[in-house]
C-alpha cells in the first residue's frame, strides 16, 4: 500500500519548487512538470484522467496530481494499492479483462 502521506509530501515538495527525485535527475522532473502544466502540451492535464504505464515510485503520478489531473491510474505488472483517493492501479491482467469484457471508456 502506497501511503497517502508520501503522495502529499511529494505534492508539497513540488509546490515549493523542489523537483528532486531519487529516481531521475531534477532537471528532467522539472522539464516533465513544465510540459504537464497549463501552458504545456495540449493545455496541460488539469481536469483530465491520466494513465501511467509502469512505476516503482509514483513520482509521475504525484506530478500529474500536482498539475490538476482529476485522477491517475497506474498500469503495472504486479498488484499495488494507493491510499490517495485520486490514485488507482490496475494490473495488466485486470486491464486486459476489463477491455475484453466492456472496452475502455
Amino acid at each position: 500500500m502506497w501511503p497517502s502521506s508520501d503522495t502529499e509530501r511529494r505534492l508539497e515538495a513540488y509546490a515549493r519548487g523542489d523537483f528532486n527525485c531519487e529516481m531521475y535527475f531534477e532537471r528532467d522532473v522539472r522539464d516533465l512538470s513544465m510540459h504537464l502544466g497549463d501552458d504545456g502540451i495540449s493545455g496541460g492535464v488539469r481536469g483530465r484522467r491520466a494513465l501511467v504505464i509502469g512505476t516503482q515510485v509514483p513520482w509521475v503520478e504525484a506530478l500529474l496530481l500536482f498539475h490538476g489531473a482529476e485522477n491517475v491510474t497506474t498500469l503495472e505488472y504486479h498488484s499495488m494499492e494507493y491510499e490517495h483517493p485520486r490514485l488507482s492501479a490496475l494490473t495488466v491482467q485486470e486491464a486486459s479483462k476489463k477491455y475484453l469484457d466492456v472496452g475502455f471508456k
